[in-house]
């Protein structure tokens, strides 16, 4: 609205409309009033004053001064209806006039421009500031880019098309403002590209476009950041324009330079707990690797140093520990192999029919040597229950459920495998009679090294890797997992594989 009526009012028949309408309204009120000459002549002033701060421009208020005098001695000056001056007196009077009108419609017209250039410098200034505001909320380097564009769009009028720089280091496809023409962003593309080339190997300045658009460097301190490429059109921006769209783009530019400083540092953070995480993965590993392993040396070095006097029943006994320790260790490092595949996304999910029947007994048979004292009931549906899964996934799924309820258990209690058909999926359940998982823990049981801190009866708790894997490979089958404590105050895992096969292929 405030563009429509600054448009009106800067037309030449507004102006000259104005104009007429004043020396009307002043001439009539003279001849109304029938004041005398000197009032009259005050009057035509006030007539010019006024057509100076209505028009804004001092050449009307010349024109008026001049058909002011003109009016006054034609039709109040005596001869009445002459341009006749009988009286030395009237013609300096009018001389008077005029100098007094022009030099005061200068004044006036000046101080009115002066005003102006106050009111716009504060619009803009308010405009920059609540653009500057806008840049505080904008997360995203095309959100920063949206909101620049709409600031200098409202600054100076110009569609602006943002070229910003690559990982390349070339500059990416164009974001341009509003209903910026294609074609004539087309247009200026080589000119882009070419300024862009020169800045890289000079100074960074303001350089030509094609005709009607002019391109400025975005820069990060030393660092080019993008190219702004404005659409002037046929306008010529003046000294105070092009200030204020300086401003406008070093505030983009700073603006743009906070986004990649912060996607670096949080880059950097990102690769500080990567390795803060490694460190302690690695040191896990170390450690719940050194327990098996110094169980086993110890028992091949009990048994070598004793083989002659040892008992069957012992050697037996010292077997099923190495065995035990050798399974634990298996399992942990095919863990580790299916942690790696998932986090970089390569665990590849190869779906077939499979007897779920088929698939527990393995897992119970893989895991028998872990099992202690322990009883392992299971419940399987009397019909033939066939699931499409990769196998040896959810092999190792069965596997690190019960290895969790053995650890997690004394050796005198029972632990539950059922599997049951829910509605269009497989329903497996892995539950024990143990303490429980703590409360705070059950949101966050299936992330990355999250375990209990107590000790267990054999001392290898893991690195909770186990139940990462698990929903890993769940997911990646289109199912779903769960954790939740039951009645008896133990823990129970439960998960969902899909009975119907999707056709496409799952990845983790």
């Amino acid at each position: 609205m405030q563009r429509l009526t600054a448009l009106v009012r800067s037309s030449a028949l507004y102006k000259v409309a104005a104009t007429l309408l004043l020396l009307g309204a002043a001439t009539l009120l003279s001849a109304v009033l029938a004041i005398n000459n000197v009032n009259i002549a005050l009057l035509y002033l006030l007539c010019v004053l006024l057509v100076c701060a209505v028009t804004g421009s001092n050449l009307y208020g010349m024109g008026a001064a001049i058909c002011c005098a003109v009016l006054y001695n034609l039709l109040f000056l005596p001869p009445v209806g002459s341009f006749e001056i009988t009286r030395a007196d009237d013609l300096l009077t009018i001389l008077f006039y005029l100098m007094v009108s022009l030099v005061a419609g200068a004044l006036t017209t000046q101080l009115q421009h002066r005003a102006w250039q106050a009111e716009e410098s504060a619009r803009r200034a308010d405009l920059l500031a609540r653009t500057g505001q806008g840049y505080l909320v904008r997360r995203g380097e095309e959100a920063v880019v949206r909101q620049g564009q709409t600031g200098i769009f409202e600054l100076v009028g110009a569609e602006c098309t943002v070229y910003l720089t690559g990982g390349d280091g070339g500059l990416r496809p164009p974001l341009r403002f509003g209903s910026c023409s294609k074609s004539g962003e087309a247009e200026n593309a080589p000119w882009v590209y070419r300024c862009f080339e020169e800045w890289q190997t000079g100074t960074p300045q303001a350089c030509p476009g094609a005709p009607g658009w002019e391109n400025l460097p975005l820069m990060g301190g030393e660092r080019l950041l993008g190219v702004a490429a404005l659409r002037l059109g046929g306008r010529k921006l003046g000294e105070a324009d092009r200030s204020y769209l300086k401003a406008a783009v070093t505030q983009l530019s700073l603006s743009l330079e906070r986004e990649k400083l912060s996607a670096e540092g949080e880059r950097i953070r990102l690769e500080v707990e990567k390795e803060k995480m490694r460190s302690s993965f690695l040191r896990s590993i170390s450690h719940d690797l050194r327990t098996p392993l110094t169980g086993i040396a110890g028992t091949v070095d009990y048994v070598a140093r004793n083989a002659a006097t040892i008992s069957r029943d012992e050697l037996y006994g010292l077997m099923r520990d190495v065995d035990r320790d050798a399974v634990w260790m298996n399992n942990m490092v095919t863990n580790l192999l299916h942690l790696t595949r998932i986090q970089e996304g390569r665990l590849l999910v190869k779906k077939v029919p499979e007897v779920v029947d088929d698939v527990v007994a393995d897992a119970l048979e893989r895991t028998r040597s872990l099992r202690g004292g322990r009883q392992v009931q299971v419940h399987l549906p009397d019909e033939l229950l066939t699931v499409p899964m990769d196998g040896l996934l959810i092999r190792q799924v069965l596997c690190n459920l019960l290895d969790n309820a053995f650890c997690h258990t004394r050796p005198d209690t029972a632990v539950r495998l059922t599997v049951s058909r829910l509605g269009e999926d497989a329903l497996f359940a892995v539950e024990d009679d143990g303490g429980g998982v703590p409360p705070a823990l059950l949101d966050h049981i299936f992330e990355s090294f999250v375990s209990e801190q107590s000790a267990t009866a054999d001392g290898k708790r893991g690195m909770g890797l186990g139940l990462m894997v698990c929903a890993a490979i769940v997911q990646a089958h289109g199912g779903a997992i769960r954790a939740e404590n039951n009645a008896q105050g133990g823990a129970g895992f439960f998960f969902t594989l899909p009975l119907k096969e999707k056709e496409e292929s799952a990845h983790a």
